[in-house]
């Protein structure tokens, strides 16, 4: 994890020293991943002095998604054994509001 972080910091031409705060995200997701990435987020936060946020996984995805003002996002993530997560979302204000949370539903369901 701490390698990957390096690589973005390089490619942005940046050190820890530019950074003014950290946003991780909290799920859904992994458990594992979700562990691994906040243990991580934390640790930097405490070692660097730096306020630390957790950002939903859909919202953060949703956010990203290109879209003007308004559209509607149906956000899908593999969640396993033949489920997904899945959420809407409307952009909004150069972010995304949440719709209808996100929650575990069969494909076959979807």
């Amino acid at each position: 994890m701490m390698g990957l972080i390096s690589e973005v910091l390089d490619a942005a031409n940046a050190d820890y020293k530019a950074l003014t705060g950290l946003a991780v995200c909290v799920g859904p997701g992994s458990f594992t991943g979700l562990r691994v990435g906040v243990a991580t987020a934390k640790a930097l936060a405490h070692v660097l002095g730096l306020p630390l946020v957790g950002i939903p996984t859909q919202e953060a995805i949703a956010a990203a998604a290109e879209g003007g003002e308004g559209t509607r996002l149906l956000v899908i993530q593999h969640a396993r054994r033949g489920h997904v997560y899945a959420g809407l979302w409307q952009r909004s204000n150069g972010g995304a509001v949440e719709l209808a949370a996100p929650h575990v539903v069969a494909i076959e369901a979807l």
